[in-house]
């Protein structure tokens, strides 16, 4: 199977390389900044050359773009040169047809929405075909449950993104609890996120 790694030592070295075709399904709520993590995640992968297709349901990809600048990553720069697009929709259904059409161009494709879409078993198929990376971004607070199991199941790895707010602090955790490409230990990682962007910290393996 061919893989790809995310380019993050602190990452890469837990979590291994993932297999092209991958369908990845994070779940995450605004306070666990899931859009600058998902650009964290992908920007080293941009920076060697693959394209990426970040794919906005209801916001502003101008909001999006200009934060991760802050962050020190340099989309607008990717962005000139045709490795990084952005692309807004309105509605679900016709962005999982763009994140399709997009897979078949050759694109690893992020799909970041509040609610999930409706995915099948051939879409799945269609993403392992396409041997790149479908990431699909969702608030679980917010989700149609049934619809949300349902991707759990078809998911090939499965990354939560949790925020717990002590008396003086904010810790957040990104668990990953499931590698149906590539079995082993669930894992745990601290984070924090500030001006300079994501930092993963302490890791922990779920028995």
């Amino acid at each position: 199977m061919s893989t790809i790694a995310f380019g993050i030592p602190e990452l890469d070295s837990r979590v291994g390389p993932i297999v092209l075709g991958s369908l990845i399904l994070v779940e995450a709520d605004e306070e666990a900044y899931p859009t600058l993590f998902l650009h964290f995640l992908l920007y080293n992968i941009a920076v060697k050359g693959e394209k990426i297709a970040y794919i906005i349901v209801g916001d502003s990809a101008l909001d999006y773009e200009e934060a991760v600048q802050r962050a020190g990553l340099n989309i607008k720069g990717l962005k000139g040169s045709g490795i990084w697009k952005y692309f807004e929709e309105e509605v679900g259904d016709r962005a999982l047809k763009l994140a399709f059409k997009m897979l078949k161009e050759g694109y690893h494709v992020v799909l970041d929405m509040e609610n999930p879409p409706e995915i099948s078993k051939d879409d799945v198929k269609l993403v392992r075909e396409s041997r790149k990376l479908l990431i699909l971004r969702v608030n679980p607070h917010v989700s149609d449950v049934k619809a949300l199991k349902k991707i759990e199941r078809l998911a090939h790895m499965l990354m939560k993104l949790h925020v717990e707010k002590q008396a003086r602090r904010t810790i957040r955790t990104l668990e990953i609890s499931k590698f149906k490409l590539t079995p082993r230990s669930d894992i745990e990682m601290r984070y924090t996120v500030s001006e300079a962007g994501i930092s993963i910290e302490a890791v922990t393996r779920i028995i």
